[in-house]
């Protein structure tokens, strides 16, 4: 079993929300500020989002609301 990780979640405009792992070993602070710059690039940049079942998203930062960044979770085993 994989240690839970850091992951994204792209919100856009249109209520769309693209989960994404942060790169590995980021830190909560690592990875807002990783989104935070991504936030600061022009509007017509297009973003490749690869998402956690291992496929890919593009999207356009002009159309992303948000990006939350949500810390490990290890859901209890039951």
């Amino acid at each position: 079993m994989t240690a839970p990780q850091i992951m994204y979640q792209y919100v856009t405009k249109g209520g769309a929300v693209i989960d994404a792992p942060a790169p590995q070993g980021a830190s909560l602070k690592g990875a807002a500020e990783l989104a935070a710059a991504l936030l600061e690039r022009e509007d017509t940049t297009a973003l490749i989002i690869q998402t956690v079942t291992g496929g890919y998203a593009t999207v356009r930062v002009s159309d992303i609301d948000h990006i939350a960044i949500e810390p490990p979770y290890d859901p209890p085993q039951s």
